[in-house]
């Protein structure tokens, strides 16, 4: 019994821990939460003993009882009797106290006589009617001036009710006893807005874009950001966070940060949604001006930076890249998120430029050059579970990492349907594919793979899906966009290339890239991962952009069978159907995802998935169209009369299918467009073409 441990480590915690309600493990000079956000530890071992002192409450019952005479004379508003009366005398209410306490004498307050007034009930005048600034009023009234100690003059502008009839009745019951009182509409919100204040002293409180942004407001947008965002944006770390959130001052690249992610929070809020404009425009202000600053620092001028990287050998890194937070990286991210959902998809374009071109000079392209995370330690937590400060390079180089795929990713999903060249090229990459979100999440270092290494497996025709070890749902997404990003080359090339030689390249690409989509497909379908589909944003997105690569592959080899000769096409044709065949599987799938989609709600969805829904739309008015223009007349002329009844059926049949197929996707996104501007802009193009459609069969 004795070997057994305590629960209760020995020493006091220190002041951040408490602060923040975390598990002390008291190592000392500094313990392992303030190594890792970087503050001084600082320890009390003496505290003062906890609850009011001696003799408050009975001063606070004194002075509101003073509060209540006061202007009870000077509403004259009394019954003669009342008025006659002598005010509450501060040394018989405190002859009844048998605890012996002493307490400050009470200054009576003078009132000047404004009986004829009549008036709402304001917080300013409750502000200037502070007897004395004590500890025990300024609990009641608040007050923000330091020079008013010993008299203060106030201008009463109120009409009171008549409940001051029992001043000597000093119980907090009796005086706070409110049912009786006649109020109106307008003195009802006065009160509102006087008693909506701040618990925390010294809040900063401030009105943005008419809406009033308090600490309770901020707090609710950190926790929407992780709750509706963080899934399909999962670039930050969360305990590392919160644990800079709630500073005073914190570091101007964090306060880009926190603004952007209030702003994209606001967005996908229905509550805060008038308020996301307004924090744009500020967070805009605050990059601007940092992104200045910042870039204005890393010219030349600085020798002393090139003096240390001129003995070292081999190539020279970035002075630029060193100098970049990659805070203000992940804020243009966010912000070109915001313009996606409530601009479109030209001003998210140019607003990601400027993540894209900091990306570039951060030189996040190739985090894991040299090093990589086979230099952490295996074991990353301390004896007693907590994590000590030898997991911070890990964090900040999978915060690295994680910021520069959702950068290439965004690329590739921005320039998809215009199909805009790319700006992070593939070729150029030297970083790790992100790990789970568990292992980043609780600071365990994770080798995973680079993009080259999971795309040359998926491209080998000896390495088969059922060997493949399944990545994570943000790695996963990360290989299909480069997949999905090699197709849009790949029809590009198709349609500048006709000649001879070239059309044995572009067979040759066209089946790599049908094989390895394919192959990633039939993984995700073999993951466990695939069970959160109706609850993981991400799982649902990859999964769908999956099967609109093998629709975007069939689309592109239509388009080479139009624009070749026969002689370049030569048999390929026989395998024209089995294309056409997979791709209206994948459009199936897809209709079928959106079903799911519903349950994750608008507010959660990866804004992107707009693209693969009106892209299986698109694909069932295009069959049916082309279904449609054949008739039954593209039955052979030697067939039978039952063989065409048979033909027309069918085409009845497939045409009335796809009409089921596009609603359901016409009316998802018909529901995303509330929220997302680019599910607007695929609405409008899909449903003109559905009714051109329509109109002519």
């Amino acid at each position: 019994m004795n070997s057994r441990g305590f629960r209760q480590q020995a020493g006091f915690a220190c002041e951040t821990c408490r602060k923040r309600k975390a598990r002390c493990n008291r190592v000392r000079p500094q313990c392992g939460l303030c190594a890792e956000i970087g503050v001084a530890c600082v320890v009390i071992d003496q505290r003062p003993q906890r609850g009011p002192k001696k003799g408050q409450l009975d001063e606070m019952r004194v002075r509101i009882a003073e509060l209540e005479w006061q202007l009870g004379k000077q509403l004259g508003n009394q019954d003669p009797s009342a008025m006659s009366k002598s005010p509450p005398n501060p040394e018989h209410q405190r002859s009844g106290n048998t605890t012996g306490s002493t307490t400050p004498s009470i200054i009576p307050v003078p009132l000047e006589d404004h009986a004829h007034t009549s008036h709402p009930l304001n917080v300013p005048t409750l502000q200037t009617i502070t007897p004395a600034r004590s500890r025990a009023s300024s609990i009641i009234f608040p007050t923000t001036s330091n020079h008013a100690a010993t008299t203060a003059s106030a201008t009463v502008t109120t009409t009171m009710p008549t409940f001051l009839g029992a001043e000597h009745d000093t119980s907090l019951p009796a005086l706070m006893d409110w049912q009786d009182i006649e109020m109106d509409s307008g003195m009802l919100a006065d009160m509102g807005n006087m008693l909506q204040f701040d618990l925390e002293a010294g809040s900063p409180v401030r009105f943005l874009g008419g809406f009033k942004v308090t600490n309770l407001v901020l707090a609710d947008l950190d926790q929407l950001y992780f709750d509706r965002l963080h899934d399909v944006l999962p670039m930050i770390h969360r305990r590392r966070y919160f644990s800079w959130a709630d500073q005073e001052k914190p570091s101007p690249a964090r306060t880009c940060l926190r603004s952007a992610m209030h702003t994209v929070a606001a967005a996908m809020s229905a509550q805060y949604h008038s308020l996301g404009d307004a924090l744009y425009q500020e967070t805009c202000q605050l990059l601007e001006s940092q992104c200045m600053r910042t870039l204005s620092g890393c010219g030349s001028s600085d020798m002393s930076l090139f003096a240390s990287t001129n003995n070292n050998p081999g190539p020279r890194p970035s002075i630029a890249g060193d100098k970049i937070p990659i805070e203000l990286i992940q804020s243009w991210l966010l912000l070109a998120y915001y313009d996606v959902v409530r601009s479109g998809e030209h001003q998210a374009m140019v607003t990601a430029g400027r993540a894209f071109r900091l990306v570039q000079l951060a030189r996040l392209y190739d985090v894991d050059e040299s090093s990589g995370v086979e230099d952490m330690p295996s074991n990353p937590a301390g004896s007693d579970g907590d994590h000590s400060d030898q997991n911070i390079p890990y964090i900040i180089a999978e915060e690295k990492r994680r910021t520069f795929w959702l950068a290439f990713s965004f690329d590739r999903f921005l320039c998809s349907r215009n199909e805009w060249p790319l700006t992070l090229q593939e070729e150029a990459v030297r970083t790790r594919l992100p790990a789970s979100e568990a292992s980043f999440q609780n600071n365990q270092p994770t080798r995973v793979c680079f993009l080259s290494e999971a795309i040359a497996m998926s491209t080998s025709p000896q390495c088969y899906s059922s060997t493949m070890i399944p990545l994570s749902p943000f790695a996963e997404c990360i290989v299909l966009a480069a997949l999905h990003g090699r197709c849009m080359t790949h029809r590009r090339m198709s349609m500048l290339n006709t000649g001879t030689d070239e059309a044995q390249e572009f067979w040759t690409r066209h089946d790599q890239l049908t094989l390895a989509v394919e192959k990633r497909a039939q993984i995700l379908a073999q993951s466990p991962s695939l069970k959160l589909v109706n609850r993981d944003p991400m799982v649902l997105f990859t999964y769908m952009l999956a099967q609109k690569s093998v629709i975007y592959l069939s689309g592109t080899l239509e388009m080479a069978f139009l624009q070749r000769q026969q002689q370049q096409v030569g048999d390929r044709q026989l395998f024209a159907s089995s294309y056409k065949w997979r791709a209206e599987r994948a459009a199936v799938e897809i209709v079928g995802l959106a079903d799911l989609a519903r349950s994750l709600g608008c507010f959660s969805m990866h804004p992107f998935i707009v693209d693969p829904l009106a892209c299986a739309a698109n694909f069932f008015i295009r069959s049916a169209q082309s279904t449609n223009a054949r008739g039954p007349g593209s039955a052979r002329s030697n067939s039978s009369s039952s063989s065409s009844i048979n033909s027309r059926n069918s085409s009845n049949s497939s045409m009335s299918n796809n009409d089921g197929e596009v609603e359901k996707l016409l009316c998802l996104l018909r529901h995303l467009g509330h929220l997302n501007v680019l599910a607007q802009d695929y609405l409008c193009t899909v449903e003109a073409e559905y009714s051109t459609w329509c109109a002519g069969r």
